[in-house]
């Protein structure tokens, strides 16, 4: 697999799961959950990424970095802004 799409692989990924993030923040906003609720969500998502980042990287013998996201635009609980930082992972170079 060349790097060019090794790099796309983990664009989506992240993209993915940042949106998924987003979507269950909304959620709970609108919605009021409890902050257990939020954290419960958010660890388990966390989880399931590092899960799905395993499988990629033993499908394309690279491992992965972290270039943590520490722009703030939004303030969400702070389980969510961990999540969203998390979600930028990329392929070794």
């Amino acid at each position: 697999m060349r790097k060019k799409e090794i790099v796309q692989i983990y664009q989506i990924l992240n993209k993915t799961f940042r949106d998924i993030t987003l979507t269950f923040a909304g959620l709970a906003l609108e919605n009021n959950f409890k902050d257990e609720v939020i954290t419960d969500f958010a660890n388990c998502l966390e989880d399931i990424y590092y899960q799905t980042l395993n499988k990629i990287e033993k499908l394309t013998k690279k491992t992965s970095y972290f270039e943590f996201n520490t722009k703030e635009y939004l303030h969400p609980h702070p389980a969510i802004a961990e999540l969203l930082k998390i979600f930028n992972l990329v392929p070794e170079k």
